[in-house]
């Protein structure tokens, strides 16, 4: 995290098909965390169901339109009570990066606000 640049981040990202925020390294690529964690696929910002975001025009799949979907996962830390099914270094690497990612949201806000 000492290398991301605080000045101008998040922003939206002209070579993405979207209007989300991304942070960015120095080299202006997408910042990426890997850690442990599950998926909520039930939960409320899930969009991860089969065609859930091709538009439906009554006519057959587009092909275009399959290339550029996107799914949205909604990610919860490993549960801190499972120590027979994950190593005790997994769980602490997976509550503390939610964290982290948890500051980083309220400081961008702040800048906003």
């Amino acid at each position: 995290l000492t290398s991301m640049p605080l000045v101008n981040n998040p922003h939206p990202l002209r070579v993405m098909s979207d209007n989300a925020d991304y942070w960015v390294n120095d080299a202006g690529e997408p910042f990426t965390f890997k850690f442990p964690t599950t998926l909520d696929v039930e939960g409320q910002f899930d969009h991860s169901g089969p065609y859930f975001n091709l538009p439906h025009t009554g006519v057959s799949l587009d092909i275009v339109a399959i290339k550029k979907m996107r799914a949205q996962f909604e990610v919860c830390p490993l549960d801190i009570q499972a120590h027979d099914i994950y190593p005790e270094e997994a769980i602490r690497c997976s509550s503390s990066t939610i964290d982290m990612l948890n500051m980083l949201h309220s400081k961008a806000e702040d800048v906003r606000n």
